[in-house]
C-alpha cells in the first residue's frame, strides 16, 4: 500500500470488449495520456491513484460511468478501474475518437466532480493543440541562465519530440530548440534528466537576441532522428512522475 499521500493523475489506459482487450487506436491513446499529463501539471490528484484504466463495455447504458469495487484491495493502490457504456459497435463505429474522448472526460467528472471546470479546460487545450502540446518535464536554475526541458507525446509510430527553453536570468530573454525526436515519450524524463546547459550552444546576437541549438555531441547522434518543429506550441507546466 502507498505511504498515504496523493498521488497526481499520470495515466489513462483504454480497453473494450468482454475480454477486456486493449484499445489499440494510437490517435486515443495519445490524447488520453496527454489529458493525464496536462491535469498531472495542474496539480489534479485522483487521491492514492495515479492510473485510470477505462473500459468500455456494452453491459451498462450508452454513456453510463460505473466504478469498478475490484481495485479497492491494497494490492491495486495505484489504480482506478472504470467502466463506460458504450454502442453494441464500439469500437468500429465511427467516429470512435468521440466517444472515448467524450468517456474520458465523463469518467474524470464523475471521479472528481469539484474539478470539472479543470477537467473541461484540460480536454479543450488537449484537443486544440495535439501536436504543439508541450509537457514540461524538468527545470533547472544556473547562475546565468535557466533551463527548462519539455516534450510532446505522439501519436505512435511518429516520435515524440524534446525542446529546450533557455533564459537568461538578467534579462528575462528566452529561446527554444528545434525539437529532437526522443522516441518513445515516458523516455524524456530520462533523457531529460541527462540534460544540461554543456547541451547546448548558446549565442547572443548583437541586437540582444539570445539563441540555442543542441550541440554537435547531441546532433551528431546522441539522440538518433531527424529534428521536427511541432506547430500551435502550447506548454503545459511541470509533469511530475511518481
Amino acid at each position: 500500500m502507498k505511504n498515504g499521500k496523493p498521488s497526481l493523475i499520470f495515466d489513462i489506459r483504454y480497453f473494450f470488449g468482454s475480454r477486456c482487450s486493449y484499445l489499440l487506436d494510437h490517435s486515443i491513446i495519445a490524447y488520453g495520456r496527454r489529458l493525464a499529463w496536462y491535469l498531472n501539471s495542474e496539480g489534479v490528484s485522483l487521491g492514492a491513484y495515479h492510473s485510470v484504466y477505462i473500459l468500455f463495455t456494452t453491459t451498462i447504458p450508452v454513456g453510463e460511468v460505473e466504478f469498478d469495487p475490484y481495485t479497492s484491495g491494497d494490492e491495486l493502490w495505484w489504480l482506478r478501474y472504470t467502466k463506460v457504456g458504450v454502442p453494441p459497435d464500439f469500437p468500429s463505429i465511427e467516429p470512435t475518437n468521440e466517444v472515448a474522448m467524450q468517456g474520458t472526460v465523463a469518467t474524470l467528472r464523475a471521479s472528481l466532480p469539484n474539478e470539472v471546470a479543470r477537467i473541461d479546460r484540460a480536454d479543450r487545450i488537449v484537443r486544440e493543440h495535439p501536436n504543439g502540446l508541450r509537457f514540461l518535464i524538468r527545470e533547472k536554475e544556473y547562475r546565468r541562465y535557466s533551463l527548462k526541458i519539455a516534450s510532446t507525446i505522439a501519436v505512435h509510430p511518429d516520435p515524440s519530440h524534446m525542446y529546450a527553453t533557455v533564459i537568461d536570468n538578467a534579462t528575462g530573454c528566452h529561446c527554444e530548440t528545434p525539437g529532437l525526436p526522443i522516441g518513445w515519450y515516458v523516455d524524456a524524463f530520462g533523457v531529460a534528466a541527462s540534460i544540461s546547459l554543456k547541451d547546448l550552444e548558446i549565442t547572443h546576437s548583437a541586437d540582444g537576441r539570445l539563441e540555442a541549438v543542441w550541440s554537435q555531441r547531441v546532433r551528431g547522434g546522441w539522440i538518433v532522428g531527424n529534428s521536427r518543429v511541432s506547430d500551435q506550441k502550447y506548454y503545459s507546466k511541470l509533469v511530475r512522475r511518481q
